[in-house]
């Protein structure tokens, strides 16, 4: 999180530990695919972790920066193959399959392409604000934008029930937008720290009313 290293810590463990708790509800009741987006979350909560490295000095910060670079471009990344994982279980269309495939390809090529001419010391992540912007986004022109779209689309392409996906989604993105409203520089840190207890919004929405099983 932006503020200090003892609230990225805790938030990190509190994250993880609702996460677990959530995981073993899902495996319990045999709902796949949120079992499926519990075990892709830890990979996000780790951004809480790598920031409580990062405010506390802990290491070197070219590494650092480096680590947090990947744990943030690759989230799609984990999006599309926790869910591709489970897609079997729901009838999910080739057709859907391919499409999220090639959107992915071409996020990840146009992070990559984008972020071709950052230096190391483009990568640390200053500590001197009281927030923490991530340096990689000033390199990626409309790389918001396009993070946003292959998110939306590889998770509504992807996963089922498509009720369950479209709310867990709508949230995701409000959290998101509201971030980006109110703390512009530093999006992609706060956002993370606003996601933290995603999963249990997402249990949440397999209790409403008319819910269709698994």
């Amino acid at each position: 999180m932006c503020w200090n290293a003892t609230s990225s810590i805790s938030f990190f463990i509190s994250g993880f530990i609702i996460n677990l708790i959530i995981l073993q509800i899902a495996i319990a009741q045999k709902k796949n695919y949120l079992v499926a987006f519990c075990l892709g979350w830890f990979f996000v909560l780790c951004m809480q972790l790598l920031e409580y490295f990062i405010w506390s000095r802990i290491g070197n910060k070219t590494t650092l920066g480096y680590l947090t670079f990947y744990f943030n471009i690759f989230q799609i990344l984990v999006v599309y193959l926790v869910a591709l994982s489970v897609s079997r279980n729901y009838n999910i269309p080739m057709l859907n399959k391919i499409l999220a495939t090639i959107i992915v390809m071409i996020y990840l090529g146009g992070v990559l392409w984008m972020t071709r001419k950052m230096q190391p010391n483009d990568y640390i992540v200053d500590t001197s604000q009281k927030h923490l912007p991530y340096p990689w986004w000033d390199h990626m022109k409309n790389g918001g934008l396009l993070y946003l779209f292959s998110l939306i689309t590889i998770f509504l392409l992807l996963f089922r029930p498509f009720q369950w996906a479209l709310l867990t989604i709508i949230t995701i993105v409000l959290l998101l937008v509201f971030s980006y409203i109110i703390y512009k520089p530093y999006v992609a840190s706060m956002w993370c720290f606003f996601v933290v207890f995603m999963p249990l919004f997402s249990f949440l929405f397999t209790l409403l009313p008319a819910y269709p099983g698994k």
